[in-house]
């Protein structure tokens, strides 16, 4: 999306609307999405699979009141699964080989244990290799919301680690899904220009995958 200054996508209007998070900043981007692709949404079986970073445990009820809602009122007839993507945990995971030796886990490994992930539907990724001199830092999923006729988990999984296969020009996973890494790249280097309120960014860009 594409913000003003010191404009959040947690923001709606005034509370004197019957339903504030109609008109809401996050709720107008999914609005203009459906107008920009309106083929996409008027298939049969269509999804949407939303990442999202930057949020964490701490900041998660304020995500649930603020931007759940407006993605529902804009989503109204799609299903989709809203998950908050979190690189930076302090859980730490190894394997064990056949000689009972530990070893880090190998690129692509899932962990769905309850007593790591206490949600039913969340699981940790472990999208990349690690060196032998250091520990695995797998990142953490959160499945915010799911609608009952979203893909089951162990699809879900497998689409995300796909994605971090995915980041352009580079031959290699990364830690995230490429669609994660190129929003984080957008929203610094949008942040780095000095915009005004009056000023736009430009249509050819609003395409354009944020990758250098």
């Amino acid at each position: 999306s594409f913000h003003k200054p010191c404009q959040e996508i947690i923001e709606s209007t005034s509370p004197d609307y019957v339903n504030p998070f109609e008109e809401g900043t996050l709720s107008k981007f999914f609005q203009d999405m459906r107008k920009e692709f309106p083929d996409y949404m008027k298939a049969s079986e269509v999804e949407i699979i939303i990442y999202r970073g930057g949020v964490g445990i701490q900041t998660m009820e304020v995500l649930k009141k603020h931007e759940l809602p407006q993605i529902k009122a804009a989503l109204a007839d799609i299903p989709f699964t809203f998950l908050s993507v979190q690189r930076n945990t302090q859980v730490r995971v190894v394997a064990l080989d056949m000689e009972n030796s530990v070893q880090n886990m190998t690129a692509g490994s899932v962990v769905c244990d309850l007593s790591v992930v206490p949600q039913e539907n969340d699981f940790l990724l472990q999208s990349c290799f690690t060196p032998g001199n250091q520990t695995g830092s797998p990142v953490r999923y959160v499945v915010v919301d799911r609608h009952a006729k979203a893909l089951p988990r162990g699809q879900l999984v497998s689409l995300t680690n796909a994605l971090c296969y995915c980041y352009p020009n580079w031959p290699a996973p990364i830690k995230i899904p490429w669609v994660v890494q190129c929003a984080s790249k957008m929203a610094y280097q949008l942040g780095e220009i000095q915009m005004t309120d009056k000023d736009e960014v430009g249509m050819t860009l609003r395409r354009g995958w944020y990758y250098l």
